[in-house]
Parts: structure tokens; sequence; C-alpha cells
């Protein structure tokens, strides 16, 4: 019976763990989306607020990729 009860804890740990590397790859990706969006695209006249300068855009690219983690 113990031995049932620590593979379940053990099966709970990994999910765990899987779910934290799916949201940090997310994030990651979102990140690698921002900064391409910010080359690519970008905003000459620095009047974009989103993509006027990378660090914006990386964040931004971060919090979608948060968001479509979920």
């Amino acid at each position: 019976m113990m031995s049932r009860f620590v593979a379940l804890e053990a099966l709970a740990r990994v999910h765990e763990v899987v779910e934290m590397l799916r949201v940090f790859i997310a994030a990651l990706v979102g990140g690698a989306v921002g900064y391409g969006y910010y080359r690519v695209v970008g905003c000459r006249t620095g009047a974009c607020p989103i993509t006027a300068n990378p660090y914006t855009a990386i964040a931004y690219g971060v919090l979608m990729g948060l968001l479509f983690s979920r």
C-alpha cells in the first residue's frame, strides 16, 4: 500500500516538472518571437510602443507565450 502512495507522489512531481518546463519553453519561444518581430517588422520612427524597443518586444512576446501556454 505504501509503495502505491510513493509511486503516485513521484508521478505528481514529474507532472509538476513537466508543467513548469512547458511554461518555461513557452516563455522562451514567446521572447524569441517578440525579438524576431522587432528585428523583422520593427518601428523606424520610435512611435510604436511595443516594437520601438527590443526589450518591450521581448517582454510582450514572453507575456503572449505565457498566455498561450495555459
